[in-house]
């Protein structure tokens, strides 16, 4: 029995819930699976045409990063399907120590306020590692594809986007404080690794990059051929697209490269400037809904 969770406004591809099933049933290992999820309405402004590519680098380096080194941290609430029960009919999902914290019903302090308010769908992916971190996994299947409405204006897109990363800050302390019972060692040291990573992107690129910016243009004034260097830097996303044969996203790298200081700069700071603000940016016609399916 397994439980599908999926945004109102997801349009999930013909063969993408059949196919996680299927990676469901192969491992019995797996407690839940979530596959890439597209924008919809590339072309409803410029914006939302600047996420695609966005969408595609995300699933293409982060969530392949975290597979390899670990855990997927995060099964995203707009396209997973969760396992509630193990082949033994022990529970999965269910465990009752992880709906009890997953509840909420402590809720006091402004840590667990962004933990079960802000990000359900990662604290929930947070608890199934803290409790099954030693025998079992969440993966990402790029296979099973779904399309969604992504924010049009950028006051949305920046209400969507502080309620995420303020759900990363806190979900990945989280781990640091309390890591995955019965996990080896080997197995902490790659998760804080991979939280390591993902948490300097949040507190110290927003600082490092426009400091390197600086730098590169005094470089530039300064040395001939710095220029030639920087432009191939920043066409690295271009060439994983080419590695990758996803030919179709180099387009929507024009339109992304100018916003590189909304994600990466604007968004972190203001993420960690607003973080007692409650409303989180939820979007009504987005919210999340679970069923059930037999396999």
């Amino acid at each position: 029995m397994y439980m599908l969770v999926v945004d109102s406004d997801t349009e999930i591809q013909r063969t993408g819930i059949s196919y996680l099933v299927h990676q469901l049933q192969k491992d019995p290992t797996l407690i839940g699976a979530c596959g890439y999820t597209g924008v919809n309405n590339p072309v409803g402004s410029f914006v939302s045409c600047t996420q695609v590519f966005e969408y595609w680098l995300t699933h293409a380096v982060l969530k392949a990063v975290e597979r390899v080194c670990f855990n997927v941290l995060v099964l995203s609430g707009c396209f997973t399907i969760y396992r509630l029960k193990w082949a033994n009919n022990r529970a999965a999902i269910l465990l009752p120590t992880i709906l009890e914290d997953y509840a909420g019903s402590y809720e006091k302090t402004l840590h667990e306020h962004n933990l079960m308010s802000i990000g359900e769908d990662r604290y929930l992916s947070t608890l199934a590692i803290r409790y099954f971190g030693s025998d079992c996994r969440l993966r990402y299947f790029s296979k099973a594809t779904c399309t969604t409405n992504v924010p049009e204006s950028l006051s949305v897109l920046m209400d969507q986007r502080r309620r995420w990363t303020n759900s990363l800050i806190h979900c990945h302390f989280a781990h640091l404080a309390v890591l995955p019972f019965a996990a080896s060692v080997w197995a902490h040291i790659r998760l804080m690794f991979v939280l390591g990573c993902e948490l300097f992107m949040v507190f110290i690129l927003p600082l490092a990059l426009p400091a390197g910016v600086v730098v590169a243009v005094i470089s530039i004034l300064l040395t001939d051929y710095v220029w030639a260097i920087l432009l191939g830097f920043s066409l690295l996303p271009v060439l994983l697209c080419v590695v990758s044969s996803d030919w179709k996203y180099i387009p929507f790298y024009i339109p992304f490269f100018p916003m590189i200081v909304i994600f990466s700069i604007v968004i972190p700071l203001v993420s960690m400037w607003k973080q007692i603000i409650s409303n989180g940016g939820k979007r009504v016609e987005g919210s999340m809904s679970g069923s059930t399916v037999d396999g």
